[in-house]
């Protein structure tokens, strides 16, 4: 979605790790200080910076590791002002697919559960006690978990709308992709007034209603392009289906 918008620049921070090609552009520094604004002192500012910067790169990882896995042979994943993204050296299908985009929640859902362990370390006094291990335990639990759950939601192009498209392409063929935008379409609205209201009522903030407010007009968008193009438009296949493409607990299997 955001390769683009994100694409090179000289001022990128590159480096490969486990075999996986990465980027960080420039921008991620610039939204870095936006989720950390509020922060009292410099030594928290970084702190923020540096938990968003692993709590994302091991995201990002996890889908670029299972894409690994599954034969992608020169996976590449980019950090950004919006997050980051995973670009794909092969096209990966159906099972393989969700696999992959599941793989990046699981990843920061291992990440939240070793912070939540270090946060009760800390509170037994296992750990020495420091404002800096505090914060940067609280913001791996965060971004990790709650984050990580708002990721699942069957909005595209989250993580669980990615899924949602690729089950409905898979699984439900008589369908279309403006089925799959229209469910996320209306998810994304629920959400936003659901946030809208909540911030009403207990300050938590206008962000995330601005977010969904906008994810439910590009889904409106991307449904609306894809009617144009016909209202009989099938997923077409770009290849012969496999057999692990043809049976939903191929995995069972290996």
């Amino acid at each position: 979605m955001f390769g683009n918008a994100f694409g090179p620049t000289g001022f990128d921070l590159k480096f490969r790790l486990f075999g996986v090609n990465a980027r960080v552009h420039p921008s991620f520094w610039l939204g870095g200080l936006i989720f950390t604004r509020g922060s009292p002192g410099i030594s928290l500012v970084l702190t923020g910076i540096a938990t968003l910067f692993v709590s994302i790169f091991v995201h990002e990882m996890g889908h670029a590791l299972s894409g690994k896995f599954f034969g992608d042979r020169v996976p590449s994943i980019t950090l950004h002002a919006m997050g980051g993204h995973y670009t794909p050296g092969n096209t990966l299908r159906h099972g393989r697919f969700i696999w992959m985009v599941l793989w990046g929640p699981l990843a920061g859902f291992i990440l939240g559960a070793i912070a939540i362990g270090a946060r009760f370390a800390l509170e037994a006094h296992l750990l020495p006690f420091s404002v800096l291990l505090w914060y940067a335990i609280y913001d791996l639990m965060w971004i990790n978990i709650t984050w990580g759950l708002v990721n699942l939601l069957p909005v595209f192009p989250l993580d669980g709308g990615q899924i949602l498209r690729e089950v409905v392409r898979w699984k439900f063929p008589l369908k279309t992709d403006a089925f799959s935008y229209t469910v996320s379409m209306i998810t994304a609205m629920l959400v936003a007034l659901g946030m809208f209201a909540a911030d009403y009522a207990f300050g938590f903030g206008i962000y995330p209603v601005i977010l969904f407010g906008m994810l439910a007009f590009q889904n409106y968008q991307l449904r609306q392009q894809f009617l144009a193009m016909g209202e009989y438009q099938r997923y077409e296949e770009e290849a012969p289906r496999q057999p692990w493409e043809q049976d939903a607990d191929w995995w069972k299997k290996n």
